[in-house]
């Protein structure tokens, strides 16, 4: 098997890479999570709420597709849903997280004075179309009008907007002088969930896939889960799973794999 027919074989499931005698590498992923036998077959067995991370990512070309897949249930129907996506992070591992990434149109400006290192607070020329909801919404330094800056690495979380007096939640860790450009931008998902986003598992094996290919950011603000973010080089698989009520819950995983299509 290549690398053009399968990058990776996730989290062991079934054996890596089609070694059967392989057994379960659990100490590669972050969260909790065991190894269990269900009708002959390898797989493993987590609960709710949860979140499992492959500890080393995979090289990725955006311009390629690739189909991210896995089987899963829950031990009771109704009882937890599935997260199922792609961390992204550049060529120096930094994660490319939707703030990074999510522009807000129109809201492109400068700062009228310069900011001090340690500022808190920013004027802007135009703060026409900026908004402010706690830990949603993020100032991006160096934006670039042609969106050449992303992902953009510079972002503060705004606390208020006032006028064109924009008020930050962190001090600035650097100076920036009068004239540069800066940008509204929002929060938003925590990975890429090309595979399933809210999905409820039903209590019999069920296959969750997603394709994605491309590069990008959506115009008005909003997020693409079948396309990577502006600058993705490595993606770490990520699973999530939010259970439905107050109670804990059972869920079961296996035959996890991102696959390069032809």
């Amino acid at each position: 098997m290549n690398k053009s027919s399968m990058l990776a074989v996730l989290f062991a499931l079934g054996g890596m890479l089609g070694a059967e005698d392989t057994p379960p590498q659990i100490e590669n992923f972050k969260g909790r999570y065991a190894p269990v036998t269900i009708d002959g077959s390898r797989a493993f067995e987590s609960q709710t709420p949860m979140t499992l991370t492959a500890k080393e990512p995979i090289e990725v070309d955006p311009a390629k597709t690739y189909q991210l897949k896995g089987e899963f249930k829950a031990a009771s129907p109704g009882s937890s849903f599935l997260y199922f996506g792609l961390i992204p992070y550049d060529a120096d591992m930094r994660e490319i997280k939707a703030q990074n990434i999510n522009v807000l149109p129109g809201t492109l400006t400068e700062l009228s004075e310069a900011a001090a290192q340690g500022a808190r607070t920013i004027r802007i020329r135009n703060a026409a179309n900026w908004k402010c909801v706690p830990a949603r919404f993020y100032a991006a330094f160096g934006a670039d009008k042609a969106h050449r800056d992303l992902p953009n690495f510079n972002v503060i979380p705004i606390k208020t907007v006032n006028g064109n007096e924009i008020t930050l939640s962190a001090p600035l860790p650097e100076a920036y002088p009068a004239g540069t450009c800066v940008r509204m931008h929002r929060a938003g998902s925590s990975a890429i969930y090309s595979a399933a986003a809210n999905r409820a598992l039903p209590a019999e094996w069920t296959t969750f896939s997603g394709k994605i290919k491309g590069s990008g950011f959506h115009p008005k603000g909003g997020e693409y889960y079948d396309r990577f973010r502006p600058g993705t080089v490595l993606v770490a698989p990520v699973i999530y799973f939010r259970k439905a009520g107050k109670e804990t819950g059972k869920v079961f995983f296996r035959n996890l794999t991102l696959t390069e299509l032809k």
